[in-house]
């Protein structure tokens, strides 16, 4: 896995993904924004997402709320805010399959793509933007006023897998979420996605 780079510029002819993304070992992945369009990441002329014939893969990779320095969060942007999503959803597809080998599951990972641009690869989303396969989405939700009256309700309902963790992870910065869906998944378990003082629900219980 290797972020492609951060200065393409708008001749998408050219090929400005860097190494060791460019290796044909290493999945190179591009970056978007919230519309699926091709990741700017500032007003200056070269500072797009690279481009190139070796570009595998996009991901979102603007405006991604993640860790920095002195203990802050900060929105951030570039492809290495996009390689991690695809991290994730290889461990996804390693766990569920964990005989196949690096080259099946890279094949997989291109076949639940959501093609964008040109038909098929291109230099600029590479296969397309990373999906993650449908049946890996299985969802339960449990709800409480709060996250706190949550975790007392799935303590009270407990859970059909019979799980001895709960997952908790913060809705509201992508790479968290994704991070603790993997660990939801490796441990069998329910995953209580929210922000540090609030929780969305449907319903409320009494």
């Amino acid at each position: 896995m290797g972020a492609a780079g951060n200065y393409g510029t708008t001749d998408i002819t050219l090929d400005n993904v860097f190494y060791p993304a460019k290796y044909n070992s290493v999945i190179a992945v591009g970056a978007t924004d919230s519309q699926n369009a091709r990741g700017r990441f500032s007003s200056q002329v070269n500072a797009y997402s690279a481009t190139g014939p070796t570009l595998e893969i996009a991901a979102p990779g603007v405006a991604i709320y993640s860790t920095y320095p002195n203990n802050r969060y900060q929105n951030m942007n570039g492809t290495s805010m996009a390689a991690p999503f695809v991290t994730g959803a290889l461990a996804v597809l390693k766990e569920a399959y964990p005989t196949q080998t690096n080259q099946q599951l890279r094949q997989r990972l291109r076949e639940t793509v959501l093609d964008l641009g040109v038909v098929n690869r291109d230099p600029v989303f590479g296969y397309g933007l990373l999906q993650v396969p449908k049946n890996f989405r299985s969802i339960v939700e449990l709800h409480g006023k709060d996250r706190y009256l949550t975790g007392v309700e799935i303590a009270r309902r407990g859970w059909s897998q019979r799980a001895e963790v709960v997952v908790l992870g913060r809705g509201d910065q992508p790479i968290d979420a994704l991070t603790a869906s993997v660990l939801a998944s490796k441990f069998h378990s329910p995953l209580l996605l929210s922000r540090p003082d609030y929780l969305r629900m449907k319903s409320e219980l009494n």
